[in-house]
């Protein structure tokens, strides 16, 4: 904003005109309108004697330009308004840190310091208030810091599929997101699903975190008819292998890696698919038949990661040749990529516990085999980036 003095200028504008000149004078500014026209603002004609000077201020020979002369109502511009700050402010839980244009209606670049500095896990408690001192223009201004939360959870929710008659587990494929670091409740309405009946249900999820912003998502339940084996004899199967392999001092790393390992090195890769209609078809050929493609390699290593309860999901393959299973596999620390199926003869890359980036890397190096680890990324929870196991 500038506040501006109003003043009149007189401008003369000087033409040749015949044997002499001819000069114009108007006066500028909004009280033109106003004013009465005075004998120096007429139009006059003056001959060549005239003096020219005496008129309007110029020398001969400046005929053609115009000549400006002020009073003291000539119009100057004064200092600039500096906007003000805020002395309270409400802030979006989430905001990853605070920046000088969060404290003013209108933001032109004004540089502002203040403390102290809040972290961005102050800026994730919703309904907590902060006083900050802000130096402004050479003068200190307190300010409250309000966090407020009106964005609701994102549900990420996978689709299922059971065997007839087969338990569910509905909420072991949703993960929750919120950006402020309340607690998110998470119901399930599973009233339309029927696992006693093959078919394909829709399950509604709603997620409300602690501030009453809610958000709904649906994921597709789908029944198969029951195969000739049953859960509960692969299970058996997969207990009495556990219980070989694992003992009760091991972490869950050293569990997960010897129930990979397993899998790995026991299981002989067959070119021909199997039964797929389920992981437990899939997992009785690896547990009792030890040979099949790599569904039986991801579905083996589902079953007996389910019975130790660690958790773990199904990711396919998206392009290339032919289809392609693995797990990713959370520890704790997030997902990571786990494949116990072989590599091609010669290589000595073992997929377990990677990330995205690693499994990008073999796909890159393995060349004759388009897309390998090629997935997308947006079907399943996001994956950790730090890596905890290397061995190309």
């Amino acid at each position: 904003m500038k506040r501006r003095n109003r003043k009149r200028i007189l401008a003369w504008i000087i033409l040749p005109l015949g044997c002499g000149l001819l000069i114009c004078g108007c006066n500028s500014g909004p009280e033109t309108q106003d004013t009465e026209i005075s004998r120096e603002d007429q139009i006059c004609c003056l001959d060549e004697d005239t003096d020219l000077e005496r008129y309007t201020g110029l020398s001969e020979g400046e005929e053609g330009r115009t000549a400006v002369t002020a009073s003291d109502e000539s119009e100057t511009e004064s200092d600039t308004i500096k906007p003000a700050i805020r002395d309270h402010i409400r802030v979006e839980a989430g905001k990853e840190a605070l920046v000088a244009e969060d404290f003013f209606e209108e933001y032109h670049g004004e540089e502002i310091l203040w403390e102290p500095e809040l972290s961005t896990e102050e800026l994730m408690k919703a309904g907590e208030t902060y006083a900050l001192s802000v130096e402004y223009q050479e003068a200190q201004v307190n300010v409250t810091v309000e966090i407020v939360d009106t964005t609701p959870p994102v549900i990420e929710a996978q689709d299922i599929e059971v065997e007839q008659d087969e338990p569910v587990s509905y909420k072991k494929n949703v993960s929750l997101t919120d950006n402020s670091d309340g607690e998110i409740i998470l119901d399930v309405d599973a009233s339309q699903a029927d696992t006693a009946v093959p078919g394909v249900y829709t399950i509604l999820y709603t997620a409300t975190d602690s501030s009453g912003n809610s958000s709904t998502a649906e994921c597709s339940l789908t029944v198969r008819e029951k195969s000739g084996i049953s859960q509960e004899q692969v299970n058996q199967m997969a207990d009495e292998l556990i219980e070989e392999l694992v003992t009760s001092d091991m972490s869950s790393w050293d569990t997960a890696y010897a129930l990979w390992n397993w899998c790995r090195t026991k299981i002989k890769y067959t070119y021909s698919a199997g039964d797929m209609s389920s992981i437990y078809t899939g997992a009785y050929e690896g547990l009792h038949d030890r040979k099949g493609d790599c569904f039986v390699y991801y579905a083996t290593f589902a079953v007996l990661l389910n019975r130790v309860g660690i958790e773990n999901m199904c990711v396919t393959r998206v392009g290339g040749d032919t289809d392609h299973y693995w797990n990713l596999v959370n520890l704790g620390d997030g997902w990571y990529h786990c494949d116990s199926s072989p590599r091609r003869s010669g290589h000595t890359y073992y997929c377990f516990m990677q990330t995205d980036e690693q499994v990008q890397w073999y796909t890159d190096y393995y060349t004759e085999k388009p897309d390998y680890y090629t997935f997308d990324p947006d079907l399943y929870p996001e994956r950790a980036t730090e890596i905890v196991f290397e061995h190309y």
